[in-house]
């Protein structure tokens, strides 16, 4: 039951990553859940803010390497998935995968790739 419900929430999430008011509040509206459930079922994730800013930015490293990702603008990538600005956002993007989204886009899957594995390394510690 835990699971499913996890997973109606990260659902809503990720179909939600473009929406600015995507957050606790929203959440806790949305599945009718209170604060302290909502915390507790994302504690071992870092809390649920920490999870919307991650699935943000998983979502925008797919897209920096997408086809898409190529001729848009990286502020309005940052934006269109609810960053409220493009410095937030590229700090955000360089602490999690250790490069920058200049660089994902312009050197494509090879420095993706790396950037993606220092990711899964700062997960696993």
């Amino acid at each position: 039951m835990r699971l499913g419900r996890i997973g109606g929430v990260l659902q809503f999430i990720d179909a939600n990553l473009h929406r600015p008011d995507l957050d606790l509040a929203l959440l806790m509206q949305q599945f009718r859940m209170s604060r302290a459930h909502l915390y507790r079922m994302f504690a071992g994730d870092g809390g649920v803010r920490a999870v919307i800013r991650d699935r943000r930015l998983n979502a925008a490293y797919r897209q920096l390497l997408s086809h898409q990702g190529k001729t848009g603008s990286i502020t309005s990538i940052a934006h269109r998935l609810g960053f409220s600005s493009s410095n937030q956002f590229l700090r955000a993007f360089r602490e999690q995968f250790g490069v920058t989204p200049s660089e994902v886009r312009h050197e494509g899957m090879s420095i993706g790739e790396r950037g993606l594995q220092a990711h899964l390394r700062k997960v696993k510690r």
